[in-house]
């Protein structure tokens, strides 16, 4: 069955995927995400055509890997709190609070992998 990303990012099959982008999977391997509204069913053939014109375009959007811990660590304070933002979290003022605030996203992103 085919599902879109209805927040931050989901990684299946070792491919991330961001909030508003299309993948398929077996309805129990998602089960879990889809009570939270992570990730919603998606029946919309139109919707989807319209993001395979995108990436056959060459116009891939928003989609990109996210840094790891160590890369986070190393951005401007406006930069992390731009990617808080992204992933739908309120960034904290403080740099290490960011980076823990930062770490458990990660690390929980990295043990939905099998998702």
């Amino acid at each position: 069955m085919k599902y879109q990303v209805n927040k931050g990012f989901i990684k299946h099959e070792g491919v991330l995927h961001p909030k508003g982008s299309f993948f398929n999977a077996d309805p129990t391997e998602v089960e879990h995400l889809s009570s939270k509204d992570i990730v919603l069913a998606s029946e919309f053939v139109a919707e989807d055509l319209m993001l395979n014109k995108d990436l056959l375009s060459g116009n891939q959007g928003d989609l990109h890997e996210l840094p790891t811990v160590e890369e986070f660590g190393k951005l401007k304070p406006a930069k992390q709190k731009e990617l808080l933002l992204e992933l739908e979290i309120e960034p904290d003022s403080n740099e290490a609070l960011r980076l823990q605030q930062y770490t458990e996203y990660y690390d929980q992103a990295d043990s939905d992998e099998d998702v």
